[in-house]
């Protein structure tokens, strides 16, 4: 295959992926993109005003680098298309994804040129071809592409396929004739920008360093000039494996920076790193045998490993990749890309699906770790085919890359419709609580909203019921699920009447309460609940809220989100404002960063026209904000009418 044939199959590789992916371009916002985008005022700026570009892009609470650039890239379509839409989010994922695949191929180009210098360039460009295929047209990765907020991820391994091409191209031509000191220098710089710019899209891309010496010791294992150097090649090694020692000793001096992240979940360090053993397995079954029904988008169903034997898989997990790794480096200089397909999956994985208290699973974790796989796959299918013949050694790729996106295309048409795909994750996982909940909140949503989805009376009492079944069913798996105990005390508060006993429901969610960590799930429902006691739409007995109130407080004191649901309720009510300002005060005195809670306090005020309160607290907003991400929102609420001057 020449140049120009080489694009041309890129280029209709890449079409064809348009057209796999594009049914499921019109499908609905997710979960994340709530919170993140939705519900993101800095994202509603005027793109006129230099410094709300900057606001916007620091606007996100996700990392503690707040992921700048991938925020920048949704500012930049909310400012062309005048809001967010979910279509024109996923097509620009789609298009990044696109481009990914660009960097797949083209890394997969630079390797193949290290492992068979001999091949005919032809070969090797089929090779890598294919590599980008099988990792473009990967169903795994639609978990991704069509989750508009997973843009983050996309940034990250962006850059990062960048670094790994750069570097494996230099590093070619140095193994070759070495390197001047002006253009290490240049590299060096070049690189660093490039970790930069992807811990600026999320911070796993700080993990380029590591894997540019997952690069170096798998393929180019100390050859500099034209020589082998036994220094550069154990230089290598320990700059590999020093990451591994300064963390275990660092856990060691210093456990209480991770392991109090751990205190709001329902396991522990140890139960985190065995479950992973496990679920890096699963990750990559469904890496190479594309089993959709195993996908999804809720895997909350996954059994944790509580020790080695519980369950006993977790020794064979952990006994295996021990095995894989120790079989990859015995291999590494007959078999060098399965070493770098096994360093680049597990660094990939090592800040996500590693020690941190992070949830436990997401797809979207394997975005750039399946490129050393894709990139294995494409030359280990390639070089065992090319034996056979030269229809063999194109028909096998086209007959992977057909199978690959039937799945794929599968996988997008049900991302197109919500009700669809909360649906098929809920029969795909029976037994997650988190699948079922989706469910019933996408048909209590379309009961509420019919004229928006074209239901008749009859139709609406079926959604309901249903909903009602799926709340139930999770409360049967799980008696502490919050949040369906308080959508069951809504749904028969509301619209069953004397048929059921809404109070049940709420007595056994105030035990729930009592008896589990507060997740963030948790407070959203207590905010729902709040709304609800307080508008009056829920029946209750007198003092109920207030003193589920004061069961919170007593329980998490200090706590800002306790306090504001106490002012959800009091506003809800229609409270006095002295009453509604009083809780704002109470939880502001010692929590001077609270900047949502002063906000709701600056509005009040606004209300009494008080302004000489207004200034002092925006001069507190200001003073606790050194990088002023909160100055366009300030800005905003100062130009509208919730806080005029005289």
């Amino acid at each position: 295959m020449n140049v120009r044939g080489y694009c041309l199959a890129a280029l209709i590789g890449a079409f064809l992926t348009v057209l796999l992916y594009l049914p499921g371009l019109s499908g609905p916002w997710l979960f994340d993109d709530h919170p993140n985008l939705l519900q993101n005022p800095q994202l509603e700026f005027d793109p006129r005003v230099a410094d709300e570009w900057r606001t916007a892009a620091l606007s996100s609470n996700s990392g503690p680098l707040r992921r700048p650039l991938a925020m920048l890239s949704f500012a930049a379509q909310a400012a062309a298309d005048g809001a967010l839409h979910p279509l024109a989010l996923k097509a620009g994922n789609l298009a990044l994804h696109l481009l990914c695949a660009v960097l797949v191929g083209g890394l997969a180009w630079s390797i193949l040129a290290v492992v068979e210098p001999g091949a005919p360039a032809s070969r090797r460009r089929l090779w890598a071809l294919f590599a980008a295929a099988l990792w473009a047209l990967q169903p795994l990765h639609v978990s991704t592409v069509l989750y508009p907020v997973q843009r983050m991820a996309q940034v990250a391994a962006l850059f990062m396929l960048a670094g790994l091409w750069l570097y494996a191209h230099w590093r070619q031509r140095w193994a070759l004739r070495g390197a001047t000191p002006a253009e290490l220098g240049a590299a060096a710089i070049w690189l660093a920008l490039l970790t930069g710019l992807a811990a600026l899209g999320k911070e796993n891309g700080l993990l380029l360093p590591w894997l540019l010496l997952a690069l170096e010791v798998s393929l180019f294992r100390g050859r500099w000039a034209g020589r082998e150097s036994a220094l550069l090649l154990r230089l290598g090694w320990v700059l590999l494996l020093l990451p591994l020692f300064l963390g275990l000793a660092l856990l060691l001096q210093a456990p209480d920076w991770l392991l109090g992240g751990y205190n709001n979940r329902d396991f522990t360090l140890l139960e985190r790193l065995l479950t992973q053993a496990r679920l890096l397995w699963q990750y990559l079954y469904l890496l190479v045998v594309p089993d959709i029904g195993a996908m999804g988008l809720h895997h909350d169903d996954l059994r944790l490993s509580r020790s080695l034997l519980t369950p006993w898989t977790t020794a064979l997990a952990l006994a295996a990749w021990l095995l894989l790794v120790a079989v990859a480096v015995w291999l590494r200089h007959r078999l060098p890309l399965l070493l770098l397909a096994v360093l680049v999956y597990l660094l990939g994985h090592s800040m996500e699906s590693g020690p941190w208290p992070l949830e436990m699973v997401f797809e979207h974790r394997n975005y750039l770790p399946s490129a050393g796989l894709a990139v294995f796959a494409g030359w280990a299918l390639g070089q065992g085919i090319a034996r056979l013949g030269p229809l063999p050694a194109v028909a096998v790729p086209l007959l992977c890359c057909l199978i690959y996106g039937g799945f794929l295309f599968v996988r997008s048409s049900t991302w197109s419709d919500e009700l669809r795909l909360a649906q098929v994750n809920s029969l795909n996982h029976p037994d997650s609580v988190r699948a079922r909940h989706a469910v019933a909140n996408v048909l209590m949503e379309r009961f509420l909203a019919p004229q928006d989805h074209g239901l008749d009376r009859q139709q609406r009492a079926i959604y309901l019921a249903e909903a009602r079944q799926r709340y139930q069913e999770n409360y049967r798996s799980n008696a502490a699920d919050l949040g369906s105990l308080i959508m069951l005390y809504q749904i028969d508060s509301g619209y069953y009447g004397d048929q059921a006993d809404p109070g049940r429901w709420l007595a056994l969610a105030r035990d729930a309460v009592q008896s589990k960590v507060l997740q963030v799930s948790d407070y959203i429902a207590l905010q729902s609940l709040m709304r609800c006691l307080g508008a009056g739409r829920c029946r209750a007995a007198g003092g109920e809220a207030e003193l589920l109130i004061t069961e919170l407080e007593q329980r998490y004191p200090g706590s800002l989100r306790i306090a504001r649901l106490h002012y959800e309720y009091l506003l809800a009510t229609a409270a006095p404002r002295e009453a509604r300002m009083a809780v704002l005060e109470q939880h502001l005195a010692p929590s001077v960063a609270a900047s949502r809670l002063r906000y709701r306090l600056i509005e009040e005020l606004g209300a009494e026209q008080r302004f000489g309160p207004i200034f002092e607290q925006a001069r507190v907003l200001l003073a606790n904000d050194p990088g002023y991400r909160e100055l366009s929102s300030l800005r905003h609420m100062f130009s509208t009418s919730r806080v005029e001057a005289p």
